[in-house]
């Protein structure tokens, strides 16, 4: 209650709305710090989550008993509307993804919207339905994912710049591209693999 009392120091507020747009080309501040700024931190983080996306699914393969059966809802109309809508929900996350350096979304609220896409899919027709449509195994989507964060902050050192230090090339007038989506690109991979891991992993128990 004391410290609520206290004048709010806007220092920091006022550094990143400063900052944000003119040295990581990017209206919103919240992915900007994220993806720019603070993106030691924010691999730091997905590395995390990758790490114990893993353990978990290790915890819930030993408990498995064997002999599992496939289970898919049988309702009709649920896997014609999810036929629907998966598309829809992915387009929007792939959506959420690109326009998060400028408005709300990113790479985060991306993968949540794409694994509540997935979880649908799950629940209507089944994991290995989804295992077949994503193709590769969700612990190398969450792995190429870190990788290519990692790398995207490796181009700074090639240009005598700080590790994961923001590169930034002009495309036109307003226009610009820079490390900071590929760092994205792998935040989005790295946490969607981690919730289609647990995700199938607790629909194949």
């Amino acid at each position: 209650m004391g410290i609520v009392d206290l004048p709010l120091d806007r220092g920091l507020t006022a550094f990143f709305e400063a900052r944000s747009y003119v040295e990581a080309h990017g209206r919103n501040i919240v992915n900007v710090i994220l993806v720019d700024f603070r993106s030691l931190d924010t691999l730091g983080e997905i590395t995390v989550v990758v790490l114990a996306a893993w353990a978990a699914v290790a915890l819930i393969r030993k408990r498995t008993t064997t002999g599992a059966t496939e289970r898919s809802m049988r309702s009709v109309i649920l896997k014609s509307a999810t036929r629907l809508m998966v598309g829809v929900i992915l387009i929007f996350a792939v959506y959420l993804l690109l326009v998060g350096h400028h408005r709300p979304g990113g790479g985060f609220a991306g993968a949540l919207v794409a694994g509540t896409a997935f979880a649908l899919f799950a629940m209507a027709e089944g994991p290995g339905r989804v295992r077949h449509a994503i193709r590769w195994r969700p612990s190398i989507i969450a792995a190429a994912g870190l990788a290519i964060a990692a790398a995207s902050g490796m181009v700074a050192t090639f240009m005598q710049a700080p590790l994961l230090t923001g590169i930034w090339w002009n495309l036109g007038k307003n226009a610009a591209v820079g490390t900071p989506l590929i760092f994205d690109i792998g935040v989005f991979l790295a946490v969607l693999g981690a919730i289609l891991s647990v995700l199938l992993a607790l629909e194949e128990d």
